[in-house]
């Protein structure tokens, strides 16, 4: 028999196994909009709500009461975990990801992004990442772990040789939770079962690099990359059962450099990373470029952090690759206040793991 996991509890249950909610406001059972209205038959295919007798279609998972998102249980399914220390800017990157996937993504790969779970994912991302952003035009705040809530997305290509459709799930992590295992493995099991990493590495939190540009400070406050990996690492091994550290982890990750507009004094004139990405060109994939790029960042990587954050990747991950990437493309004001975003790089990590998952061509 086939089964389903909840994106949100990730908890198991059959096909055909949900609560439902009534859609109708008139509904005496609809008052509470959480409130799940129950099938009469498990299995029924077109359940009807007891009370006002229409077609009840919201499904919402019988463990958490979580809303799910069309084509759950496809299979199709591509978690996103975007992970990183406070100061990484993964609310920030998240929001100019996601407008990319609407634009400049679209555009390239003829496909189309469709929010899922009703209003709840384009309220979220409304409200929480574009407006602040795009229209206020002011930093984002920090995830803090109670506002945690999932972005639920469904990506169709009009042209299947592009790619296949895949519904998309972003977890925006709380930095914090990096802080300590207890927290990250309370509130961050998503990490477990994602099919990507997104791992965003703040270059000013690197020791060398600090010392290069005469930075001082807030070495106290900075969640050192090594150590954000060793606690992610640890909580993907015993949450999956993985006890030999020889068996690597199949879960790619993509490791990301960020804020790298303020690093063109370090890159090499010829450096891919100062000019528009070619993977956004409509029906390419540069891999001589993919290649070069992940080796200059990882050799930056090497130069301003200890040889173990790299030992780490490649030892424990079966699938990576390295990334220059700057969701803003310039420094905010001190009073917070941000230009429109010009992103650089930013579509890159993300393409290279819907690739790497099956679930784009070139």
């Amino acid at each position: 028999m086939r089964h389903y996991t909840c994106p949100k509890c990730f908890r198991r249950y059959l096909v055909g196994q949900y609560n439902y909610l009534c859609g109708n406001e008139a509904c005496v059972n609809c008052r509470d909009h959480d409130h799940p209205v129950k099938a009469g038959g498990r299995f029924s295919p077109t359940p009807i709500c007891s009370a006002c007798g229409r077609e009840l279609s919201v499904r919402l998972c019988p463990g958490c009461g979580a809303e799910l998102p069309a084509g759950v249980e496809t299979g199709q399914e591509c978690a996103i975990s975007v992970i990183g220390g406070e100061q990484a800017g993964k609310s920030h990157y998240l929001a100019v990801l996601i407008n990319q996937l609407k634009n400049e993504i679209g555009k390239a790969f003829d496909c189309t992004l469709y929010a899922q779970g009703g209003d709840k994912t384009l309220r979220h991302y409304e409200q929480a990442y574009y407006k602040p952003l795009f229209v206020e035009k002011h930093c984002l705040e920090s995830t803090r772990e109670e506002s945690l809530e999932p972005l639920y997305y469904s990506l169709v290509f009009g042209n299947r040789k592009k790619g296949k459709n895949t519904n998309l799930t972003f977890y925006d992590t709380c930095g914090g939770n990096f802080e300590d295992a207890r927290l990250l493995e309370q509130f961050n099991q998503s990490i477990v079962h994602s099919k990507g990493l997104l791992f965003l590495i703040d270059p000013m939190e690197l020791p060398r690099l600090r010392e290069y540009t005469g930075q001082s400070g807030g070495e106290e406050q900075a969640s050192h990359a090594g150590d954000i990996l060793t606690r992610v690492i640890h909580l993907i091994r015993s949450q999956s059962k993985m006890g030999s550290l020889s068996r690597k982890i199949p879960i790619p990750i993509a490791v990301c450099l960020t804020k790298i507009d303020k690093l063109e004094k370090f890159l090499d004139v010829s450096s891919c990373l100062r000019y528009p990405s070619r993977l956004l060109e409509p029906g390419s994939f540069d891999s001589i470029e993919f290649h070069n790029t992940s080796l200059e960042v990882q050799s930056m990587l090497e130069g301003w952090s200890d040889r173990q954050l790299i030992n780490q990747i490649t030892s424990q991950f079966e699938k990576y690759a390295f990334f220059g990437i700057s969701a803003l493309g310039a420094d905010p004001q001190p009073s917070g206040a941000v230009s429109r975003p010009v992103p650089l790089h930013t579509a890159d990590p993300l393409l290279w793991l819907l690739w790497t998952n099956g679930s784009l061509s070139f």
